[in-house]
């Protein structure tokens, strides 16, 4: 796993950089291109159809050649690697933290390996090279940025998933926003990639999932891998099922199942039924306690909502 998820992260690499040539050639020749994606099926039609002088032309060609090779095994690796994620429950589980979607869910996973060989949150944090530098001299003890050892794949991946939690309305983005106030943004998006190992490593320690996901955005997740892998989509709804009450009304809604069901449906563990004492302070602290109680609960939403 460790092998296919570098040779992914290489494979999207190469991509970017040969897309960034196509450009760097267009740019040089001050051609603006007539659409706004230019690795559309629209635009790999138009860069085709270019006539540029000899060699722009060769290397136009030479480098949408070998962006189609990449492609096509980038697509293939992807392919096995969402078959294995859709097989594998360590990966579903890690899958239900935010902005974790498979990839990442792969990544994180095959860096931490067996999660028994952590004692603690903070080695695991410290193995992705994002626990603060520690300097001594006699008496005196500085602490300094990250120490960027380890995995660099993993702790880029962690990176890029700690950049959309700003948003969640849980106790992660109540602590991502926290602390983008208090300092930056860079700051806070190392402090909750940092965060999310330390719970990915509670997650695989307990064998639990967030509890704090949103249900709908989980949901998706979960039913893209189902597709991508077996292309078969679940019906909603069924003969003799009751219409909702906004039925006739011009209001369009859509049925949204509390979070222990969709855990429920993907095979994974379920919730406790409780929150500790302690956990519940916090939640009451951080003013999410009606959001963690309400993602319990089967309810419906306006489908302006859901995508706003």
């Amino acid at each position: 796993m460790r092998q296919q998820t570098s040779e992914r992260a290489n494979l999207s690499a190469d991509r970017t950089r040969l897309k960034n040539r196509i450009h760097a050639v267009l740019h040089q020749r001050l051609i603006e291109a007539p659409v706004k994606d230019l690795f559309s099926k629209a635009g790999l039609s138009w860069l085709r159809s270019l006539c540029l002088d000899a060699p722009g032309q060769r290397a136009l060609e030479w480098h949408m050649r070998q962006l189609a090779q990449v492609e096509t095994e980038f697509q293939l690796l992807d392919e096995e690697l969402a078959a294995h994620a859709y097989q594998h429950p360590q990966i579903k589980l890690l899958m239900s933290l935010p902005g974790v979607d498979y990839p990442v869910a792969e990544s994180l996973l095959a860096v931490l390996g067996d999660i028994a060989r952590f004692p603690h949150p903070d080695k695991a944090a410290a193995y992705f090279g994002l626990a603060p530098s520690t300097h001594q001299s006699g008496s005196h003890c500085y602490h300094g940025r990250i120490t960027k050892q380890g995995s660099a794949h993993g702790r880029w991946m962690l990176i890029q998933a700690a950049q959309h939690v700003a948003r969640h309305p849980g106790p992660l983005g109540v602590f991502f926003r926290r602390l983008a106030r208090k300092k930056n943004r860079n700051v806070a998006v190392v402090a909750t990639a940092r965060k999310l190992v330390t719970i990915a490593w509670h997650m695989l320690k307990d064998n639990q999932p967030y509890r704090y996901a949103q249900p709908k955005t989980v949901e998706a997740k979960y039913s893209r891998l189902r597709v991508r892998v077996t292309g078969k989509k679940r019906k909603t709804g069924c003969k003799g099922q009751k219409r909702p009450a906004s039925y006739g009304s011009g209001k369009r809604t859509r049925a949204v199942a509390a979070l222990d069901e969709i855990y429920a449906v993907e095979g994974l563990p379920p919730l406790p039924a409780r929150f500790a004492a302690g956990e519940q302070d916090m939640l009451e602290r951080h003013r999410v306690a009606e959001h963690a109680a309400y993602i319990r609960q089967a309810h419906r939403v306006a489908r302006k909502s859901l995508t706003s």
